[in-house]
């Protein structure tokens, strides 16, 4: 059975934030203390590239999660045209 786009792209957003998350937790719990040692270091561009890599992520998570819930209502959609037919 092939799989539609719907199913497809689902799968691929579930593994999207899966990564992001883990990112996020690298960053925020292993990572946290590079920018510590920059600032202190007076390391200051490595310091603003450390707050833009965050920025990053916690803007693709919101991003990834505003896709799963489109994702979720355009599944409900389909699922209410189904049983509707």
């Amino acid at each position: 059975m092939e799989e539609s786009y719907l199913w497809k792209s689902g799968i691929a957003q579930y593994e999207m934030r899966l990564l992001i998350e883990g990112a996020i937790a690298l960053y925020e719990d292993e990572a946290s203390s590079l920018l510590s040692l920059a600032m202190k270091a007076q390391r200051y561009e490595a310091a603003d590239a450390f707050e833009a890599i965050g920025s990053a992520l916690y803007s693709l998570r919101n991003h990834v999660r505003e896709l799963q819930k489109a994702h979720r209502t355009e599944v409900l959609r389909e699922v209410d045209a189904v049983e509707q037919a």
